[in-house]
């Protein structure tokens, strides 16, 4: 990782952690000046004191210890001070990043989350956290960087003014330049080394560490613990963790090579700190130096061989740790996953919405087969529009299409002649009421399911939950609507797949959008079923524009439009008395159902 990639990143990360920690990056930075000024203001001091008692220079030695001692301690106070607060932010920083994560990803695009290369990514980052210590760690270690780093700037002070101090002795001093300048070489060569093997070990991990969370959650999930004790899966289960922890040596080797590195480079520092040591020594001797000036030059040396070596350390494991975290970063900087559009939506109080299929088509990322080919499409204002066909048809591609989950490969979808791209996302959504397929309760209250964060005002909750036949459900029980679903604590609410359907269906009516969707929510149900919850429905939505998609031709007959699709292709579109008429696709499939559900 090359210098400035790893500044920027720590400047973004540490930019995130501002936003809940506003002064954040003064405090590490005070407190990495803190730690590091006591070590030189001592051994200043030592030497100052050294040369005083020998001069029997006794009052202005007692001076010199009584500044030593008030600035060691002040300093040590301010940092044990700033540490407390750093510390307390190290057991929160991941949680603060994680939900800026979160929080952002409401303006990320659908499909992104349906990528699995850049959801392992995300996933890899919360593994390794767990397994390094985070953020708070990541922090910790660039405090130690910094320490390190304001250490060798004091050294590199004092052991200048050494150099400055012999400059006749030219001819040594350029030998200890040349050598001080071929041990910075060769530590950015063992740091280009060490990162670049990180980088192709975190890579390399993604898979394992991904499997290896995957594999811990779900031995410990009570939805899968059924299949796993039957099936008697502990063997299979324990072959995958054979195979993770085969993969654990790559650590052992990489930390012998990483000692060798170190050991190596500290030979050299040691190298240099003994030719600077009898360079002192000599200068001492032709009285070009005082005594207490060894001790203090000769302790500078010392301390710049410690802090050179502890700044590649530092830095290598801070770009360990930071290889994993900066993808958070990229999913907060990159503006190519976010939703698009700028324009808010026209305010009408007759919902009067109508969308327009132009010649779109889609097929997904990383396949070149077309799921929709050439769709035109209009959805009327006030119609009640069936999307039939068999699974596979292309139905509920329209529909994500429509909620711009994802965009046309090809064409435009426009709403009141507008391409619907162009309007602001947020905004956008406002028009819909959907009920998908694979739709979700949360674990939070029934009243905050239904509601989901909008409180509306013309829409009375009771009634609502009365039209859907769940009065008797959430009357029951003394919480009522306040109830927590599912088992977020001991008295969670287990609902069963019906009421849950029903309470999908409550929260599409509560929000009261002028253009409503019924995704195939009950296709775990039976035909008979099915079509009574889509009628009922109908009956409640009103004068709204609606869809309802459904593979069971029997579902929508009660639609003003039945559009058939087949293979991603539109085939036919009429109502149902035309449709079965024509005797083409839809009268097909209708009869063939007709004839299994009377068997």
């Amino acid at each position: 990782m090359k210098l400035k990639q790893f500044y920027q990143q720590t400047h973004d990360l540490i930019q995130l952690l501002k936003v809940q920690f506003p002064h954040i990056t003064v405090q590490m930075l005070t407190l990495a000046f803190c730690r590091s000024t006591p070590n030189f203001i001592v051994l200043f001091g030592y030497s100052r004191i050294l040369d005083l008692l020998l001069t029997s220079q006794f009052q202005a030695a007692i001076q010199v210890v009584t500044i030593m001692l008030v600035s060691s301690y002040l300093l040590s106070f301010i940092c044990n001070w700033i540490d407390s607060y750093l510390q307390g932010y190290e057991f929160i920083t991941d949680e603060v990043i994680m939900s800026q994560v979160n929080y952002m990803s409401f303006t990320m695009r659908y499909d992104i989350f349906e990528d699995n290369d850049s959801m392992q990514k995300v996933r890899a980052v919360s593994n390794r956290m767990n397994a390094t210590g985070g953020t708070g760690s990541f922090l910790q270690i660039i405090i130690l960087l910094c320490t390190n780093l304001f250490s060798v700037l004091y050294a590199f002070c004092f052991v200048g003014y050494l150099f400055y101090q012999a400059m006749q002795y030219s001819f040594y001093l350029v030998l200890l330049l040349l050598l001080a300048v071929g041990c910075i070489c060769l530590g950015v060569m063992i740091l280009k080394r060490t990162s670049a093997y990180y980088e192709d070990l975190n890579k390399r991990n993604i898979h394992n560490n991904s499997v290896f969370s995957y594999l811990l959650t779900t031995m410990v999930n009570v939805e899968y613990k059924k299949q796993m004790m039957i099936n008697r899966m502990g063997q299979l289960f324990e072959k995958y963790f054979k195979n993770i922890i085969k993969t654990f040596h790559v650590y052992l080797d990489f930390s012998k090579r990483k000692g060798r590195y170190e050991s190596v480079y500290n030979f050299v520092l040691s190298i240099f700190g003994a030719c600077t040591y009898i360079y002192i020594a000599y200068l001492s001797l032709h009285g070009y130096l005082s005594i207490g000036s060894v001790l203090l030059y000769a302790g500078a040396i010392q301390q710049l061989i410690q802090y050179i070596s502890g700044c590649i350390i530092s830095y290598s494991d801070a770009v360990f740790q930071l290889d994993y975290l900066n993808y958070f970063t990229y999913f907060l900087h990159d503006e190519s996953i976010r939703t698009t559009g700028s324009l808010p939506i026209e305010k009408r109080n007759d919902n009067a919405y109508e969308f327009c299929f132009e010649n779109v088509s889609f097929h997904y990322p990383n396949s070149e087969q077309l799921v929709l080919s050439n769709v035109n499409l209009t959805f009327k204002i006030g119609e009640k529009l069936a999307l039939v066909g068999q699974n596979g048809a292309g139905k509920t591609t329209i529909i994500k299409l429509l909620c711009r989950l994802y965009q046309p490969t090809e064409g435009r979808i426009l709403l009141n002649g507008i391409d619907i791209q162009k309007f602001d996302f947020n905004e956008y959504t406002k028009i819909f009421s959907p009920v998908f397929q694979d739709f979700s309760m949360f674990n939070i209250s029934a009243k905050e399911n239904l509601e989901c964060g909008h409180h509306n005002e013309e829409k009375d909750i009771n009634a609502i939950i009365a039209d859907v036949g769940l009065e008797k459900r959430f009357t029951s029980g003394h919480d009522g609507l306040d109830c927590v679903l599912e088992d977020l604590n001991s008295e969670g609410v287990k609902l069963s797949g019906g009421e849950a359907q029903k309470l999908a269906i409550a929260r599409a009516l509560y929000k009261d959008a002028p253009f409503v969707i019924l995704d195939e929510p009950t296709a775990a149900l039976d035909p008979f079923s099915e079509a009574e919850i889509y009628e009922n429905f109908d009956k409640l939505v009103g004068g709204k524009t609606a869809i309802y998609i459904s593979h069971r031709m029997s579902s929508c007959k009660f639609c003003d439009r039945i559009v058939v699709f087949k293979d991603g292709k539109l085939v036919e579109d009429g109502n149902h008395d035309s449709l079965m008429h024509k005797q083409g696709e839809y009268y097909t499939l209708y009869q063939a159902q007709a004839e299994y559900y009377q068997q």
